[in-house]
C-alpha cells in the first residue's frame, strides 16, 4: 500500500469535510428549508465530485498520471470516511445547537413515513404502536453525538461503496506501450 497516498486521503477527506461543513452552516444561516433540501444530497454529491477532481489532480501530479484501482479505492474510501464523520458531526451540531426545530421536523416526517410503511405491510395496530415507540427512541438517539460512533459502521460501508465509484474515475492504468 502507498502510505503517502493514504495520508493524502486523510488530508483531502478533512479538507473536503470542512468545506461541506462550511456549506452546511452557510445554508442553515440562509434558510432552514434551503438547508433541508440541499444538505441531504447536494453537499455530499458536490464533495464527492470534488474528491474525484482532487484525486485525478493528485494522480497526475504525484503518480506519473497512473494509479491502480486498489490504490485509488483505498484513497477515496479513507477520504470519504473522514468526510462522512465530519459531516455527521456538523449535522448533529446544527440539529442540537443551531436549529433544534429541525429535529422535530425530521422526527415527525420519519415517524409518518414509517407508519405508512408499516400499514402498507399490513401489521396490526399493536405491532405498529410497538415499532413506532422503538423507532422514535432510535431517531431521537440519532440526534446525539454518541450516534456518530454508534453508526460509524454505516459510515464505513457508505465510504467503501462510494469509494468504489470514485476509484473508477480516479484510477488510470499505465500505458501498455511506451511512446
Amino acid at each position: 500500500m502507498n502510505n503517502e497516498l493514504n495520508i493524502t486521503g486523510l488530508k483531502h477527506g478533512a479538507i473536503l469535510g470542512v468545506i461541506g461543513s462550511i456549506l452546511a452552516f452557510l445554508l442553515i444561516s440562509v434558510s432552514r428549508d434551503l438547508y433541508m433540501s440541499i444538505s441531504g444530497l447536494g453537499i455530499p454529491l458536490l464533495t464527492l465530485i470534488l474528491l474525484i477532481v482532487i484525486g485525478i489532480k493528485e494522480r497526475k501530479e504525484k503518480f506519473d498520471n497512473s494509479l491502480n484501482y486498489l490504490a485509488a479505492f483505498v484513497y477515496a474510501s479513507i477520504a470519504l470516511f473522514i468526510m462522512g464523520n465530519i459531516s455527521s458531526l456538523t449535522s448533529v451540531t446544527i440539529l442540537n445547537y443551531v436549529d433544534p426545530e429541525i429535529q422535530n421536523i425530521l422526527l415527525k416526517e420519519g415517524m409518518a413515513d414509517a407508519e405508512k410503511t408499516f400499514r402498507m405491510f399490513g401489521l396490526d395496530e399493536g405491532d405498529i404502536d410497538e415499532q413506532m415507540i422503538n423507532l422514535e427512541a432510535q431517531l431521537k438517539n440519532s440526534f446525539q453525538y454518541s450516534s456518530i460512533l454508534t453508526n460509524s459502521w454505516a459510515q464505513l460501508l457508505s465510504a467503501l461503496f462510494f469509494g468504489t465509484i470514485a476509484a473508477f474515475f480516479i484510477r488510470k492504468s499505465q500505458p501498455d506501450f511506451a511512446e
